[in-house]
């Protein structure tokens, strides 16, 4: 693989991981929507709701990460070309 494919295909996964945070910025959007509008009948249910959340925010965290992992290895190709 040359050093521009392999930047090409870093900065196409990166878009990726964008995309799947956007989703998963809705999706905590949705959520916190439905605490205001339907909460919880239970101690349980909201604790499983925030679990849920918890889980949809260190993945979004991991993905942010990932791409500016993915910046830093650009970085490094193409001082290196």
């Amino acid at each position: 693989m040359t050093i521009k494919k392999a930047i090409q295909s870093i900065g196409e996964n990166n878009e990726h991981h964008l995309m799947m945070i956007y989703l998963y910025d809705m999706i905590l959007e949705r959520y916190e929507e439905l605490k205001r509008t339907d909460p919880p009948h239970s101690e349980l249910g909201e604790m499983m709701r925030q679990e849920f959340t918890d889980m949809i925010a260190m993945i979004k965290r991991s993905r942010e990460s990932q791409i500016q992992f993915n910046k830093n290895i650009i970085k490094m190709l193409a001082r290196n070309n």
